[in-house]
C-alpha cells in the first residue's frame, strides 16, 4: 500500500491494483484512500469451467465471496471503479456469463472480456471453443456492451489506470461504443 501512495504523490497518475476478493471493508477502505480502482477478477461465471480452470481460486472463494467482495468495494471506490474480467474460450455458457455478467453490473461492477487466445502458454495445442463461433462471440460483444451502457458501468477512459483505460487487448470499449450508438438510435426512432 506504500508503493501505491507513493506512486500516487510523487507521479499524480491514476493507480490500480488487481487482487482477488477482500472481505475485510476497513481494508477495502483504506485502499481506496491510496489508489483510484481495483480489479478482483472471478474470471468464469461458469461455475463448472471456473472449478476446472481456476481450481484453487474456485476452492479459497465462491462466487459470492466475489459479490460480497465486490459490493463493499463499489462502497469504497465508487460506481465503475471497480472491475471483473471474464475468459471467453473454455466451452462457458454465455447465458450463464451473461447473467453474471448483468449481476455484478447491478452492483457497479464493470467486466471485460479476454479471448483466450491460440497458443496460450501451458495450454500446448488447445484450440478455444469460441473458434467458428465468431456470430456468437460478435452477439456475446454486444451483449456485454448494453449490460454496461445500461447499468452505467461503462466507464472505458483514457484517464482511467490499468486495464480500465487501456482496453487495448479486448473488443470491450468497441461494445460499449456499439451499444451507446444502438441505443441512441433507438430512442431517437
Amino acid at each position: 500500500m506504500a508503493l501505491a501512495r507513493r506512486i500516487r504523490e510523487e507521479t499524480g497518475l491514476s493507480v490500480h491494483v488487481q487482487t482477488e476478493p477482500i472481505l475485510d471493508p476497513a481494508l477495502l477502505k483504506e485502499l481506496s484512500s491510496m489508489i483510484d480502482s481495483i480489479g478482483i477478477f472471478l474470471e468464469f461465471f461458469d461455475e463448472k469451467v471456473r472449478q476446472k480452470i481456476c481450481p484453487g481460486k474456485a476452492q479459497a472463494f465462491t462466487q459470492e465471496d466475489y459479490m460480497r467482495s465486490w459490493e463493499m468495494a463499489v462502497a469504497c471506490f465508487g460506481w465503475g471503479k471497480v472491475w471483473n474480467i471474464n475468459i471467453i474460450g473454455f466451452d462457458e455458457d454465455y447465458e450463464t456469463t451473461l447473467k453474471g455478467i448483468e449481476r455484478a453490473a447491478r452492483i457497479g461492477v464493470m467486466t471485460s472480456f479476454f479471448l483466450l487466445r491460440i497458443g496460450s502458454p501451458n495450454l500446448g495445442e488447445f484450440v478455444p471453443t469460441y473458434i467458428g463461433r465468431e456470430d456468437e462471440v460478435l452477439q456475446l460483444h454486444m451483449e456485454l456492451g448494453k449490460i454496461l451502457v445500461k447499468n452505467a458501468v461503462d466507464n472505458v477512459s483514457p484517464e482511467s489506470s490499468g486495464c480500465l483505460g487501456c482496453q487495448g487487448c479486448n473488443a470491450t470499449k468497441e461494445a460499449v461504443k456499439w451499444a451507446k450508438a444502438a441505443l441512441k438510435t433507438k430512442f431517437n426512432d
